[in-house]
């Protein structure tokens, strides 16, 4: 070689390390880019995994509510209709015993009339 096509020479062979070193970066940044491409899709299908996941606990979550509130109107309806069950026995409960203290008394004064001598001794109330 001449010595003028030397430096050339040498140029050419630089550029030609730098252009595969640059080729050789940017092949790296590439697949770098790529396995974050691929991170970032791996967090996007979880994302929408855990999306769906939450969107079902909602709606059980929305059909036990609207279950629960159905349940406790019942039950405060029962609760309700028990309470005015007791009052009216305690009221039934209560007529029927003053019918039977007069029913007794009235038997106690017919057997005090139809046997004046027989002495019958009655509790008090």
């Amino acid at each position: 070689m001449s010595p003028r096509s030397e430096p050339f020479y040498n140029e050419k062979v630089s550029e030609k390390r730098l252009f595969l070193a640059s080729q050789k970066e940017v092949e790296d940044k590439a697949a770098e880019l790529k396995d974050v491409i691929n991170a970032l899709e791996d967090l996007a299908m979880k994302y929408d995994q855990k999306c769906s996941a939450l969107d079902a606990r909602t709606k059980e979550l929305d059909d036990l509510t609207a279950e629960y509130e159905t349940l406790k109107k019942k039950a405060d309806s029962k609760k309700t209709v028990e309470a005015e069950v007791r009052k009216a026995t305690n009221e039934v409960k209560t007529k029927i015993s003053e019918s039977l203290k007069e029913l007794i008394k009235e038997l106690y004064d017919v057997g005090v009339l139809i046997a004046p001598g027989l002495k019958v001794r009655l509790w008090s109330p």
